[in-house]
């Protein structure tokens, strides 16, 4: 005995191919409203909530704290070659992630004109036992001391 619908009956039959149709469509909804929702999710994740680095760097105290809210202060840190006088952070949760804005500067205290000398975009992992690095994106203002070259080499003569 053959299991379905005989071919016959599908086609004469219009409530019989609807059935079939939707059937086969309600198979495949799962899978497919599975992986809209990942994809969204994992869109909302990676995407920052910060504007570029390259942007930030050219930013007073007062438009980063008008922008981004009160921000928390960072510790300073211990061993490294560059301590700032003073450094900052803003965090936005994205549920499983955590994307934080870093602002440092060279010179304390900070006026409300001042702008950052380094500032730092990172994204990290919630579940700290995961361990996943992401590049962070970064932007400093930098001093370079050049010797003057022209007059080396003549204090000889």
């Amino acid at each position: 005995m053959k299991i379905g619908y005989p071919r016959r009956e599908l086609t004469s039959n219009p409530s019989l191919m609807l059935a079939r149709t939707l059937e086969a469509m309600t198979d495949r909804t799962p899978a497919i409203l599975g992986a809209s929702v990942l994809a969204l999710g994992l869109m909302w994740v990676l995407v920052p909530p910060f504007p570029s680095t390259k942007v930030l760097i050219r930013s007073s105290w007062a438009a980063l704290t008008q922008e981004f809210g009160i921000p928390q202060e960072l510790p300073p840190e211990g061993a490294g070659r560059w301590h700032p006088a003073k450094s900052v952070v803003w965090k936005r949760s994205r549920g499983i992630a955590v994307w934080t804005l870093e602002a440092a500067w060279n010179k304390a205290p900070v006026d409300s004109g001042a702008t950052p000398d380094m500032v730092s975009r990172c994204l990290l992992w919630e579940p700290h036992w995961w361990d996943a690095h992401f590049p962070c994106d970064a932007a400093s203002m930098a001093r370079v001391m050049a010797s003057n070259n022209r007059w080396r080499g003549r204090e000889s003569r």
